[in-house]
């Protein structure tokens, strides 16, 4: 990527430090990798479809594979949404309020998700343990649960660090 296209996504606050910049590069290929997932689902989804109509009987355990990808790429995109900072966000009420107070609400909310991520590491980690020591498999192919399970925690990893530097980045901010 130029570093004109680079000036030209990136928000300020991001291109300020390297850190950003390089968490920017890793979230924003997370999220590629989703897009590029999610594309082969609707693909594999089309083709069984069609499959189906015309009597062959389709891809079997499409549905568990449609739930299982979708699970891993939905959640390779929330990194960048993070790092972005376009997350939801219900501000109509703190509009109005001094920057300075802005500022401290946003570093307390990126925070709280910051804290919400690493607990959910935690227990998403604690759930891959649970489905490989009693080898859960899905129905139709058999597939261990664990896998899909396991494959989300970076996501959450990267969405942690991306909350935090955000938090830094709130706290650090000058009214």
């Amino acid at each position: 990527m130029s570093e004109v296209m680079l000036e030209n996504t990136l928000p300020e606050k991001i291109q300020r430090y390297s850190i950003g910049i390089y968490l920017f590069r890793i979230t924003q290929g997370m999220a590629i990798l989703g897009g590029f997932i999610f594309i082969a689902l609707i693909m594999m989804s089309c083709y069984s479809l069609i499959d189906r109509k015309l009597g062959s009987g389709g891809v079997i355990g499409d549905i568990e594979i449609m739930q299982m990808g979708c699970a891993v790429a939905a959640s390779l995109f929330l990194p960048f949404c993070t790092i972005m900072s376009e997350h939801l966000k219900v501000d109509f009420f703190t509009a109005k309020l001094p920057l300075s107070i802005r500022n401290k609400l946003d570093a307390l909310a990126d925070f709280c998700l910051f804290a919400v991520s690493l607990l959910l590491v935690w227990r998403i980690g604690l759930q891959v343990q649970d489905l490989k020591e009693y080898e859960e498999v899905s129905a139709l192919l058999s597939f261990p649960m664990w896998i899909p399970n396991a494959l989300i925690i970076p996501s959450f990893i990267m969405m942690a660090l991306c909350a935090f530097y955000h938090f830094i980045l709130h706290l650090n901010t000058k009214d």
